[in-house]
């Protein structure tokens, strides 16, 4: 017999999938409201929390360099919430086989607030995750920023620290071309 933990773990792509699907269907009207009412909005990014990669805690000539990039993918992930942080394996996944967002010319900035980064810590290091965290234990880049409380509008593409585009293009392929399109196209001005 079955227990719910096998099946979770068999199924866990799908159970992600469904969720995803409920999570995307949010009211169009409240996505255009939120996303106009943020969109060129001044976003302070936060460089003194502790930041790790996979391999070690970052100094401050690394975080530095994260931060002194134009373009910032930056993703605000509750701690708390196992589903929203789960969804840093789609993110590695996506990042690893598809190679979107080329960070010698985007920083990818993830800032996870929670009091007990243990249960955290364990998932990210179960799935090898390659990108930097920013631990931000009072959620103050949330609360400096004035986010809304909602993860429709918890990924954003930050150009001279105002935000350019809001939402998750890991899990929305259109929104990915987007974002591409709009790095692509960014990045080849400067140069």
């Amino acid at each position: 017999m079955r227990t719910l933990s096998s099946f979770l773990t068999k199924h866990y792509n799908y159970i992600i999938l469904i969720l995803a699907c409920f999570i995307l269907s949010c009211n169009p009207s409240k996505v255009d409201q939120v996303y106009n009412e943020y969109l060129n909005r001044k976003i302070f990014l936060i460089d003194s929390f502790i930041i790790k990669d996979r391999y070690r805690i970052l100094n401050q000539t690394d975080k530095n360099k994260l931060f002194e990039k134009k373009l910032k993918f930056v993703v605000s992930i509750d701690g708390y919430c196992g589903l929203c942080f789960s969804q840093l394996k789609v993110w590695n996944d996506s990042l690893l086989t598809i190679n979107k967002f080329d960070t010698s010319k985007v920083s990818l900035l993830f800032y996870v607030h929670s009091l007990n980064y243990d249960p955290f810590n364990y998932y990210i290091e179960s799935i090898k995750f390659d990108y930097p965290i920013i631990y931000d234990t009072n959620n103050y880049f949330a609360k400096i920023n004035l986010l809304p409380n909602d993860n429709l509008f918890n990924n954003m593409l930050i150009v001279d620290n105002k935000i350019a585009l809001i939402g998750n293009p890991v899990l929305r392929p259109k929104l990915t071309e987007i974002y591409i399109d709009f790095i692509n196209q960014s990045t080849t001005k400067k140069e």
